[in-house]
């Protein structure tokens, strides 16, 4: 093993698995598997150098604090208390976005936060910072830990952290963080510590929620007082708050989400009006015969009144996402998350005992399915062949193939070569489906 040692000799493989694959091995050992699918997003998908230093990307918007600046009072004072409990201790507090706002720190590991950024304020998403305890807790909307060479950035090797995400309580939407970490040693608060310490906060955010109804239906009362529209008052999430007579008759499943208008599934609009009221979409008041009112809140969107135009035809279907075409295997994210991924998407999968992970455009993920047989049944059709007893390659994704002293060797990319092997049994097929 090349580099530095570790500071703690429990990490020393986990080092090494780390140098590992950031040299370019597809499968890491000797690693949480969360830990690990997150190693592979950072690589192959965000594409971080893990060498180096989580950059500021100097985005300084803050009006999600002022939206909910009780939360985030609360949060400070929980901070400086932890700090106080826990003697050498850093803690921060970031937005849903992972942008420290602030930090507490005492003992050698406040002194060290300097250097490596931990209490400025560049992003500590995954997306720009790599594996951490931040990152991870926002991806997974719960709490998390990443401890030592866990972190995808070399520069937070001596580091120890363990974050947890406090979320929306209608959108489920991250909005801050609230993290502990420690200098080369291990952090004192477990991620289960953390949860039990910001479970009052939950108060906070029902009440915030709670005001954000009440504006919703405000809106649309005096909406309503004008009379004539077909109404229906939804709040950020696109479920239903409130609906009027008009749409009623119009509509009768109005109560019964998900729902549509004109084909549009109304959480689906509801994504779309926030991000609009955000400037990160265009305007589409009138497509479709309806027209879209934002009820905001400060800077922010918290739900919205929909106004039926006249002449509007009855809702239609909403097309069915499982509609017959090509296979999807079910996957597990690190979040514990159940995603469909389609078979195109599929480069490969390896066996590991009964665990099954999958190698496809967005990085490695485990199949909800155990045992390569049973994957290999639901991708029956799509294009993929058994090559070894361990491994099922999509052949319309296959790149490269070698001849090596024990046999076929595959590989499904040019910039980052594998090794997939093939075994004797199954190399006279492979070669005919090929065209080899």
């Amino acid at each position: 093993m090349t580099g530095p040692v570790p500071w703690s000799r429990s990490m020393t493989r986990t080092y090494a698995a780390w140098e590992r694959f950031t040299a370019g091995d597809e499968h890491p050992e000797d690693v949480p598997w969360g830990i690990a699918a997150s190693w592979h997003r950072c690589r192959d998908v965000h594409r971080i150098d893990p060498r180096g230093v989580p950059a500021d990307t100097g985005d300084d918007d803050a009006a999600g604090c002022t939206a909910h600046a009780a939360l985030f009072a609360e949060l400070g004072a929980l901070a400086a208390s932890l700090t106080t409990r826990h003697g050498d201790c850093l803690v921060t507090v970031t937005d849903g976005r992972g942008r420290v706002l602030t930090s507490w720190g005492s003992g050698p590991s406040g002194r060290r936060a300097n250097d490596t950024g931990l209490a400025s304020a560049p992003r500590w998403a995954e997306t720009t910072a790599g594996t951490n305890a931040v990152g991870n807790a926002l991806l997974g909307r719960h709490a998390a830990g990443v401890c030592g060479p866990q972190h995808w950035s070399s520069a937070l090797h001596d580091w120890s952290c363990t974050s947890v995400a406090l979320c929306d309580a209608v959108t489920a939407t991250p909005l801050a963080t609230l993290t502990a970490s420690t200098w080369r040693a291990l952090v004192p608060v477990r991620p289960v510590d953390l949860l039990v310490e910001t479970r009052p906060l939950g108060g906070v955010l029902r009440q915030a929620a709670a005001r954000d109804r009440a504006r919703v239906l405000a809106a649309y009362g005096r909406i309503e007082r004008r009379g004539g529209a077909a109404l229906v008052a939804l709040d950020a999430a696109g479920r239903v708050v409130a609906a009027n007579a008009a749409f009623r008759a119009r509509d009768r499943r109005a109560d019964e989400l998900p729902g549509g208008l004109g084909g549009v599934e109304l959480a689906d609009l509801a994504r779309r009006v926030r991000a609009r009221a955000a400037g990160h979409g265009p305007g589409d008041d009138g497509e479709g015969g309806y027209e879209l009112i934002p009820v905001m809140a400060g800077a922010e969107p918290v739900g919205f009144v929909v106004a039926v135009q006249e002449g509007a035809g009855p809702r239609r279907e909403v097309p069915d996402p499982a509609a017959p075409g090509q296979p999807r295997i079910a996957a597990l994210t690190d979040a514990g998350r159940v995603v469909l991924v389609p078979a195109a998407a599929i480069r490969h999968a390896r066996a590991d005992g009964h665990t099954v992970w999958l190698t496809t455009d967005d990085g490695v993920l485990r199949a909800a399915r155990r045992g390569i047989d049973h994957v290999e049944q639901e991708l029956a059709g799509a294009g993929f062949l058994r090559v070894h007893r361990s491994h099922l390659v999509n052949l319309a994704r296959v790149r490269e193939v070698s001849a090596e002293r024990g046999g076929l060797v595959l590989s499904t990319s040019v910039r980052r070569p594998e090794r997939i092997p093939v075994s004797r049994r199954c190399a006279p097929r492979l070669r005919h489906r090929l065209g080899l």
